[in-house]
């Protein structure tokens, strides 16, 4: 459920603060590396709005980006485009669902021969898969 480490009573705060300063640099590190391998041949840097395939820079829009993010989330589940279209916009457009359809066809141009992670579920969305 998330728990790293436990402590038994009766315990020191000595102990307990040495466990907390521990546990601080370790998520310390994770934080600093904003770089995220999709698959084997994507790496998406989100600090910095880069996404590389086999260690060439490719070029996304905002948009893309966000939606190779979104997928990169929780790879092997089907977001629908639904879902996609919220997380990307809220009710701040109004836009069609098939606008998903674009911006994937377009990703999918941009990755070359990295796109076939991309999986279409027929009538129901999208998702990653390695």
């Amino acid at each position: 459920m998330g728990a790293d480490d436990f402590i038994t009573k009766p315990f020191s705060l000595k102990e307990l603060a040495a466990r907390v300063k521990a546990v601080l640099r370790r998520n310390e590190t994770k934080a600093l590396s904003s770089k995220k391998e999709i698959g084997r041949k994507i790496e998406m840097d989100e600090q910095k709005f880069e996404v590389t395939v086999k260690g060439k820079k490719i070029e996304l829009t905002a948009t893309e980006f966000k939606i190779l993010q979104i997928l990169s989330e929780k790879p092997g589940w089907v977001f629908s485009r639904e879902q996609m279209l919220d997380k990307l916009w809220g009710n701040e457009k109004i836009v069609i669902d098939r606008t998903i359809d674009v911006h994937i066809r377009h990703l999918r141009e941009k990755l070359g021969t990295a796109a076939s992670i991309i999986k279409n579920i027929r009538g129901v969305g999208y998702k990653l898969e390695e």
